[in-house]
């Protein structure tokens, strides 16, 4: 056996088992492309999977924080709960009642606040994605966007709401 002989099928099998040279093959999906029903789904599932870790990783950047103060506060009103129904041998005070309903509110108010900036960071992230043809963004550039979307949102949803009122 020759040396080419050795060497070529090492090559081959390392272009085969080697996960990244799939990673150097990924091509931009363009949104506006007209596509049939299966194509959309198969370039759903594309971006996705080209997608995903730096989007999961914005999302818990961006978004991670407000969800964990919230499930904080969630736990802290749960516990002075329990206290106040149970009965803990000691007396509750004027604080300890007064606080429940305040930070009910204000977990509400922040998991509703996580929601608008979760939906501003994947639309950030898209819109970015579409705009530079591919991944060429970081984190600065998704936070800067999701920061001047937030007033929108938070407009919108308000009209939104205060028109659901009315008719209702």
């Amino acid at each position: 056996l020759g040396l080419s002989q050795l060497v070529l099928p090492s090559i081959s099998a390392l272009s085969i088992y080697n996960p990244y040279i799939f990673m150097q093959t990924e091509q931009y999906i363009d949104f506006h492309q007209q596509r049939t029903f299966t194509q959309v789904l198969n370039s759903t599932f594309a971006f996705i999977k080209h997608n995903f870790t730096s989007l999961l990783t914005y999302l818990s950047i961006i978004v991670g924080p407000l969800l964990v103060t919230a499930m904080g506060i969630l736990v802290l009103l749960q516990i002075e709960v329990m206290r106040l129904v149970l009965g803990s041998g000691e007396k509750s005070s004027i604080l300890s009642t007064s606080i429940v309903p305040i930070a009910l509110i204000g977990s509400i108010l922040m998991i509703y606040f996580s929601g608008f900036v979760l939906y501003g960071t994947v639309f950030a992230y898209m819109s970015l994605y579409a705009e530079r043809k591919g991944r060429n963004f970081d984190l600065a550039d998704v936070w800067s966007r999701v920061k001047s979307g937030i007033p929108v949102l938070l407009s919108t949803t308000f009209a939104i709401t205060l028109i659901l009122l009315l008719v209702s």
